[in-house]
C-alpha cells in the first residue's frame, strides 16, 4: 500500500505536479518489490509485489488471517464481520485469534475454523453468555473419557462409572475391571479388546478369529507354516498350503531337503551335503571319515584316517528341465505425427492505482455518555500504624545422618589336580538303502442321495436333512420335488507311499575324541560376597529454627466512620468516540494487462495408434538329461 497524502495541505500547482508524477509512474516501468508489511503514523497495511494492497477484505498472510478496512489499513481489536464478532489482537498484531482467549480480564471462545465469537452456548463443560464471556458460575457435569496416568475410565453424567462389565460407548464395546479401569490388549472370555480398549470384530487375533459380534469362532483356524508328521515321515506345510519338492528349503535357520513327493529326507548324502537324523543339513563336522565345512559342503581333501577304499561305480541320471524367461516384445510400433501447437501469451489484469484517495480524519461520537443519580456509600477513613512482632523460634534435634554402602569380598580358593578319563563317543551309522514308491488305490463306497429338483442341491440321506431342505424352500414360498442319485463316496483317496528298502544294516562306531588327561582345577573354599556397611555422613546435632521472622504489622486505625452521600451523579458508560476517515475524493484505479508469458509454439506428437507389446516366453536352454558316474566306497560311503 502506498502512503496516502493529504493534498489539501499543498498548493494547487504542487498537487498537479504530484498527480502528473504518479500518472507517469504508471506508464513507466518500475522495479518489482517483494510483498511486505508497510507502516505509517496511521497504521499498518500489506503491499503486494505489484504495489497494490487489499481493501475492505480478509486476507491470509503467512498462514494467518487479517482484516483490512476501507482505506487498506490492518484492523485490530474486536471486529464485526458478517454479523459475527472476531478478535484481531493488539494494534501491532492484527492476526485473527481462535480458541480460548483472555481479553481485558475476561475469557472468550473463538471458533477454531472461522474465528467467530461463541455466545449463549456450552464449550465443553464451560458456558459463554450472550456477550461471549465465560460464565464461571455456570457449570456442567463432565461426561466422557478421563485419563489418569496411562489408564482410562468413563464418567457418566451423574458421576458414576461402570465396573466389572461391558459398556457400549459411541458404537464400540469396552470392558471395565473391578475398579472401573478400561482393559486393553487382552481376552475377556470369548471376546478380545484391542489397544484402544474397543472390542475387535470380524478379524484375526493371532491364530484365532472373532466374528462380526466380536465372539471367538472355535472351529475357524488360520493356516500357518508348520511341520506335519505322517507315520515316521515328515513334510513342511507352507502358510498357503503348499510344500517343497525335489529341493532344499531354509526353515528356522537350518537347511532341509525334500524328495519328489515332498517328504523330508534324513541320514543320507544329498550330493555333497549330508542331512542328519533330524533332517537338518550338518555343518562343520565329520560324517564318518568325511568332513563338511561351515556351509555343509563335503571337503574332499580332509583326512581323518587312512584305509583302503573299495570303489563301486554308481550311475545317476538327472533330468534338467527347460530353462527360459519372459520378455516383453514390441509387436507393432506406435503410429502418429508431429504437429505444431501455438500457445497464446499468458497474462492477467492488475488493478493499478492512478490517483490516490483524498480525505481527512474526523472525531465522531459513537455513543454518548450514560449515567444516573444514586446515593453513594463512603467507606470509613483510616490510617495504618506499624506494630513490631518478635521472631518465633523452636529447637529441633536432628538424628545422625548415614547411608549404607556395599563392600565386596573376593572369593577364597585353592588349586587341586583332577584326572579326566578319555572322552569317546559312539557314531551310529544308519542302515543304507533306498525308497521305492508303492501305489495304493482309493477306498470308496456308494450311497443313495436325494437331489433337489429345484436348486440341484444334495439333500443328503437322512429324513432330517431332507426335511430341513424342504422347509428352507417352503419358507421362501417355493414348492419342490426331489429324486434319487447314486453317489460314490471316497473314504480314502488314492495315494503313493515311499517304502524303505534296506541294502545295508545299521552299525555303531566308537571314536576317541580326547585322550585321558590331568587338569589343575580351582576349588572355591568360600564364594565372593557383598556386605552392607553403615557409613556415618553427619553426627546427630541440635538446630534452632526460626518459625517466623520478626515482623512489623500494619494495623488499621479508624479516623472517620463510613457515611452516605445522597444524590450523586454516577457515570455508567463514558462517551465513546472514534477516529473516522472521511473520503473527499475516491481513489482511481484502472485495469492494466500484464504479460506473464509470451506467446510460443511447441512441437507435439499426436498418436493415432498406440504401440502393441506382448509377453513372450523365450527358451534359454532346452531340457536335457545328465548322466553322472561316481565311484562310491562300499565300506565307508566315500565318494571319489
Amino acid at each position: 500500500m502506498k502512503k496516502k497524502l493529504n493534498f489539501k495541505k499543498f498548493k494547487k500547482g504542487v498537487a498537479l505536479c504530484l498527480s502528473s508524477a504518479m500518472i507517469a509512474s504508471v506508464v513507466l516501468p518500475a522495479s518489482v518489490e517483494a510483498a511486505s508489511w508497510k507502516q505509517n503514523k496511521t497504521g499498518w497495511w500489506w503491499q503486494e509485489d505489484n504495489g497494490s494492497y487489499p481493501v475492505s477484505q480478509w486476507k491470509v498472510i503467512n498462514g494467518k488471517w487479517y482484516a483490512f478496512d476501507e482505506r487498506g489499513y490492518m484492523r485490530s481489536g474486536w471486529f464485526l464481520s458478517n454479523g459475527k464478532w472476531h478478535y484481531l489482537g493488539a494494534a501491532n498484531d492484527g492476526s485473527m485469534k481462535t480458541g480460548w482467549q483472555l481479553i481485558n480480564g475476561s475469557w472468550y471462545y473463538l471458533n477454531p475454523g472461522n474465528g467467530d465469537m461463541a455466545a449463549n452456548q456450552w464449550i465443553g463443560i464451560y458456558y459463554v453468555n450472550g456477550s461471549g464471556v465465560w460464565d464461571q458460575e455456570k457449570t456442567k457435569d463432565l461426561i466422557g473419557w478421563i485419563q489418569s496416568g496411562n489408564r482410562w475410565w468413563y464418567r457418566h453424567a451423574d458421576g458414576s462409572y461402570t465396573r466389572n462389565d461391558w459398556e457400549l460407548i459411541n458404537g464400540s464395546w469396552y470392558y471395565f475391571d473391578n475398579a472401573g479401569w478400561m482393559l486393553a490388549n487382552q481376552w475377556i472370555g470369548n471376546y478380545y479388546v484391542g489397544g484402544s480398549g474397543a472390542m475387535l470384530t470380524d478379524t484375526w487375533i493371532g491364530n484365532y478369529y472373532v466374528d462380526g459380534s466380536g465372539k471367538w469362532v472355535p472351529g475357524k483356524t488360520k493356516a500357518t507354516a508348520q511341520w506335519i508328521q505322517s507315520g515316521n515321515r515328515c513334510w513342511y506345510r507352507h502358510a498357503d498350503g503348499g510344500y517343497t519338492r525335489n529341493g532344499w528349503e531354509l526353515i528356522n535357520g537350518s537347511w532341509y531337503y525334500f524328495d519328489n513327493a515332498g517328504w523330508m529326507l534324513s541320514n543320507q548324502w544329498i550330493g555333497n551335503y549330508y542331512v542328519g537324523g533330524s533332517g537338518a543339513m550338518l555343518t562343520d563336522t565329520w560324517i564318518g571319515n568325511y568332513y563338511v565345512d561351515g556351509s555343509g559342503k563335503w571337503v574332499p581333501d580332509a583326512k581323518k584316517d587312512q584305509h583302503t577304499h573299495k570303489w563301486v561305480a554308481e550311475t545317476t541320471m538327472i533330468n534338467h528341465p527347460e530353462e527360459g524367461h519372459m520378455e516383453n516384445k514390441l509387436v507393432s510400433p506406435a503410429e502418429g505425427y508431429w504437429s505444431v501447437v501455438k500457445h497464446p501469451a499468458e497474462g492477467h489484469f492488475e488493478n493499478v492505482l492512478v490517483s490516490p484517495e483524498e480525505g481527512h480524519t474526523e472525531t465522531v461520537i459513537v455513543k454518548p455518555e450514560v449515567g444516573h443519580y444514586e446515593n453513594v456509600n463512603h467507606p470509613e477513613e483510616f490510617h495504618m500504624e506499624t506494630v513490631h512482632h518478635d521472631a518465633v523460634t523452636k529447637t529441633v534435634d536432628h538424628p545422625e545422618e548415614f547411608h549404607m554402602t556395599t563392600v565386596h569380598h573376593p572369593e577364597e580358593s585353592h588349586m587341586e589336580t583332577v584326572h579326566h578319563d578319555a572322552v569317546t563317543h559312539t557314531i551310529h551309522h544308519e542302515a543304507e538303502g533306498y525308497y521305492k514308491t508303492v501305489h495304493h488305490d482309493a477306498v470308496t463306497h456308494t450311497e443313495i442321495h436325494y437331489i433337489c429338483n429345484k436348486c440341484g442341491a444334495d439333500m443328503g440321506t437322512t429324513n432330517e436333512s431332507i426335511n430341513a431342505h424342504i422347509d428352507y424352500h417352503e419358507n421362501l414360498g417355493e414348492a419342490i420335488g426331489y429324486g434319487q442319485r447314486e453317489v460314490t463316496i471316497t473314504d480314502k483317496a488314492a495315494y503313493d507311499e515311499q517304502v524303505w528298502v534296506e541294502t545295508k544294516a545299521a552299525w555303531d562306531e566308537t571314536i576317541v575324541d580326547k585322550e585321558a588327561w590331568d587338569e589343575q582345577v580351582k576349588v572355591v573354599d568360600k564364594e565372593d560376597w557383598d556386605e552392607q556397611v553403615k557409613v556415618v555422613d553427619k553426627e546427630a546435632w541440635t538446630e534452632t529454627i526460626v518459625i517466623k521472622e520478626a515482623w512489623d504489622e500494619q494495623v488499621k486505625v479508624v479516623d472517620k466512620e463510613a457515611w452516605v452521600e445522597e444524590n450523586v451523579y454516577i457515570v455508567d458508560e463514558p462517551a465513546v468516540t472514534k477516529e473516522v476517515w472521511v473520503v473527499d475524493k475516491e481513489a482511481v484505479y484502472e485495469q492494466k494487462w500484464h504479460i506473464d508469458k509470451e506467446a510460443w509454439q511447441e512441437q507435439v506428437w499426436v498418436e493415432t495408434k498406440p504401440e502393441v507389446r506382448e509377453d513372450v516366453y523365450v527358451v534359454d536352454k532346452e531340457a536335457w538329461t545328465e548322466t553322472i558316474i561316481k565311484n562310491v566306497c562300499s565300506e565307508c560311503g566315500a565318494v571319489q
